[in-house]
């Protein structure tokens, strides 16, 4: 700063902490969709996300407040979450519902190379 210039405020911009929670709950929303023994979770984690994130949404229409894309995006990885959880509560992954995975998934490793039943 030299002499005779006006000092210039410096506004750092403010994130919306709802929007953070919000994606916050949707990420674990939708990690513990893809479980599929943990659904009746994602669907809490997945609501609670989308009502933060849309608190969130709200947040950033005032002034002082970034961040409208981080609430758009909290908003849809929650959604998101819930409709993974919906999808594994009415059986169309069927594969996140069995219980011997792991034995599974060798199964299906052997039947499609050859040689990996060798292992």
């Amino acid at each position: 700063m030299t002499v005779g210039e006006p000092e210039v405020e410096v506004r750092r911009a403010r994130v919306s902490w709802l929007a953070v929670i919000g994606l916050l709950f949707g990420t674990v929303g939708v990690l513990t969709a893809l479980t599929g023994e943990l659904a009746p979770i994602a669907v809490v984690a997945g609501v609670l996300g989308a009502l933060f994130s849309i608190g969130g949404f709200v947040a950033t229409g005032k002034r002082y407040l970034a961040s409208r894309p981080l609430a758009l995006l909290a908003i849809i990885v929650s959604l998101g979450g819930l409709a993974i959880a919906a999808m594994v509560y009415s059986g169309q992954f069927d594969w996140l519902n069995r219980d011997n995975q792991v034995g599974w998934l060798r199964d299906w490793l052997n039947s499609r190379i050859p040689g990996m039943d060798n292992v």
